[in-house]
């Protein structure tokens, strides 16, 4: 798959992304999802003008929201419910290993 065809597809699993964290409480996280999906977005890709470069700029940038305690990994959605608590956050997760997948 060349650059800018992974970009797309990266830039759709981000919004997705955000699109979940907006309805159920981001918080400090989604200004990061939202400065990967500028860098993803064409045709400037961040500044770069490159989908591949921009590519591995958005790779460090959410890399980096893992790092330490409180890091993105620890981020969940909480329900009352455990049924829809479980199901959101399958979704969330799934979501996630899909954008590893793509950078990997």
């Amino acid at each position: 798959m060349d650059s800018i065809e992974q970009s797309k597809k990266l830039r759709a699993l981000f919004f997705s992304l955000w699109e979940i964290m907006r309805d159920n409480g981001g918080g400090n996280w989604i200004k990061g999802i939202e400065n990967v999906i500028a860098l993803l977005t064409p045709p400037t890709y961040g500044g770069t003008n490159d989908a591949k470069s921009a590519i591995e700029d958005a790779r460090r940038a959410y890399g980096s929201m893992f790092g330490g305690y409180g890091g993105f990994s620890e981020y969940f959605i909480w329900r009352d419910d455990f049924n829809e608590r479980l199901k959101i956050n399958e979704a969330l997760d799934k979501i996630k290993g899909d954008i590893n997948n793509m950078f990997n």
